[in-house]
């Protein structure tokens, strides 16, 4: 037997020891999967403790801090790197896409060495995150090549806008067509609330995967046809989470909580996604606690689930527990600060709005919003100006911020200035344009403002009831014309018996009253009974007064 040799103990143990290639590629595999699970503290420690690194190691580091929104952290690998390919540029495009710097994306667009169809694509998809379809169709018939990303992205920009007469032509001169493409026009039928093209469509598919099924299990849900939800989810071959997950959701946006817990206790298996949206239909009640104990029972928790508590206690004014669940969380994003931002604005923190935004690690337009947000709700003119004013740039809901805030204060100059300056204006501009007016008593104007609108939606015709409310004949013509087109409202309802008060119209102040639960299937509120209260005192009915407000002498 031959014994081994002292002198090779070198060479078996460079035999069992991995080679500086094999080391980083191993270095670089546990990288990713580190960020995929969204540990990025850790998957930077393995970066920095690798004795060297190649474009993969980098490009994977700088993707991930740019898949999970950190333009800041991707922008410094992006300026260590050695070398820079087509992925180091098309990453960083990401990451901008992700925060809403629009401007830093094209800049990368326009600088770099050279472009291939992914370049072109990252350049696409932020222009569908901008919501600007004009330019991208452009940029889209400017392609040197495209492939089904490239068609995909761009059907998804006109369904999503609700275009889908472009939508079609794009996918009828697709030379071909991936599951995705499918999707992507069926999200279009779907979102527009075309349920019978969209099941039509969805039945003549050549394939359908989960996210087909879930896409039309939602719209059903969505338009509160949960009995068809419920009936094409038993038609499913096979089961998956995401279908559960559908129907759920679809029983909380019907805000059905009874059928929301009923529904997540008899379903197989939880993910992060079932448990998120009953916290978020707990909160959508009010019941705090059971949000908080729905969290509290979840087995593990990502920054999503995080997330959903923190906006359940702000979206419930709930600031002091607010605050201590975003100081507990582990880590935070985007969506964690601009939260907390708006916590801070609600509640008329401002000192704490300033600091907050000062302490943010990256700046998107969404965080610039809810500054400005803030002093806008608080009514404080000047700083909401100079917010604006310091913006590298706006969109609809920053205009429309500025807009409010001239219209609270009743500075009606301003406010049309402002109206007139507006690139686009939406309904939200419009309406809140012609309240200034209103509130101004301008009646006739407010009239004339009114028929210039593009379109009205429940909001436009309130807003002229409660200008009117001293003219009984002229609400009540109004709430005529509101009914025939929109099934009114509380607010509705709200400005006519104010009227009816107003001017001592005591049988048409009771005939609308019982209207309300009778015709419309809705329940009055304190606010229709004060205004009840308030006619019936000037009516000299006293005993009908007492009753009402003996009724409902809890609600005052």
């Amino acid at each position: 037997m031959l014994l081994p040799d002292p002198s090779m103990g070198s060479t078996t143990h460079s035999f069992f020891e991995p080679t500086p290639f094999e080391a980083m590629v191993a270095s670089t595999k546990l990288i990713i999967a580190e960020a995929s699970k969204g540990h990025l503290d850790k998957a930077r420690l393995i970066f920095d403790a690798m004795p060297q690194h190649d474009s993969i190691s980098w490009n994977t580091m700088m993707s991930a801090y740019s898949t999970h929104g950190d333009a800041g952290k991707a922008k410094w690998f992006y300026d260590r790197m050695p070398e820079k390919t087509m992925l180091s540029w098309t990453s960083m495009m990401a990451a901008y896409t992700t925060t809403g710097d629009f401007e830093r994306v094209k800049w990368c667009f326009d600088h770099m060495p050279m472009r291939d169809v992914a370049a072109y694509n990252a350049m696409l998809n932020a222009y569908l995150t901008d919501g600007d379809i004009f330019t991208m169709r452009i940029l889209f018939d400017e392609f040197p090549e495209r492939d089904i990303i490239s068609y995909t992205t761009m059907l998804s920009a006109y369904s999503q806008s609700g275009n889908l007469e472009e939508a079609k032509m794009v996918f009828d001169g697709m030379p071909w067509r991936s599951i995705y493409s499918w999707n992507a026009l069926l999200v279009g039928y779907a979102e527009n609330q075309d349920l019978e093209d969209a099941r039509y469509f969805f039945d003549r598919m050549p394939q359908w995967n989960v996210v087909s099924w879930t896409i039309m299990i939602s719209a059903y849900a969505k338009a509160f046809s949960n009995t068809d939800a419920m009936s094409l989810f038993r038609e499913i071959p096979e089961w998956d989470i995401a279908l559960f997950n559908a129907v759920l959701n679809g029983f909380n946006e019907s805000r059905d909580l009874e059928k929301v817990k009923r529904f997540f206790d008899e379903m197989p298996a939880w993910n992060l996604v079932s448990w998120t949206t009953c916290i978020q239909a707990f909160a959508l009640e009010g019941d705090i606690a059971n949000s908080q104990r729905i969290f509290d029972m979840m087995p593990c928790k990502n920054l999503v689930a995080w997330n959903a508590i923190l906006s359940a206690y702000i979206q419930n004014g709930n600031i002091k527990d607010a605050i201590h669940t975003f100081k507990a969380m582990p880590q935070h994003d985007q969506v964690s600060w601009t939260s907390m931002l708006s916590g801070y604005s609600r509640s008329g923190h401002l000192n704490e709005v300033e600091s907050l935004f000062e302490r943010l690690p990256c700046k998107c337009l969404c965080s610039w919003n809810s500054l400005l947000v803030g002093y806008a709700d608080n009514l404080h003119v000047e700083k909401a100006k100079q917010v604006f004013e310091k913006m590298p740039q706006h969109d609809q809901i920053s205009w429309n911020a500025l807009l409010e805030v001239y219209s609270r204060v009743g500075d009606l100059a301003k406010a049309r200035g402002i109206f007139e300056a507006m690139p686009d204006r939406n309904i939200v501009s419009w309406n809140t344009m012609l309240t200034a007016v209103s509130c101004r008593n301008y009646l006739g104007n407010a009239w004339k403002l009114y028929n210039m609108m593009p379109e009205h939606d429940l909001v436009s015709p309130s807003i002229l009831l409660a200008a009117y409310s001293h003219d009984f004949e002229k609400s009540s013509q109004i709430f005529h014309c509101l009914s025939i087109i929109y099934s009114p409202d509380n607010a509705s309802f709200t400005s006519l018996l104010a009227s009816c008060s107003c001017t001592g119209t005591l049988s048409k102040g009771l005939a609308y009253y019982h209207s309300m639960s009778i015709d419309y299937a809705l329940v009055p509120t304190k606010q229709h009974y004060s205004c009840m209260l308030d006619l019936f005192i000037r009516s000299n009915h006293l005993q009908e007064v007492n009753e009402l407000y003996q009724q409902h002498m809890n609600l005052f």
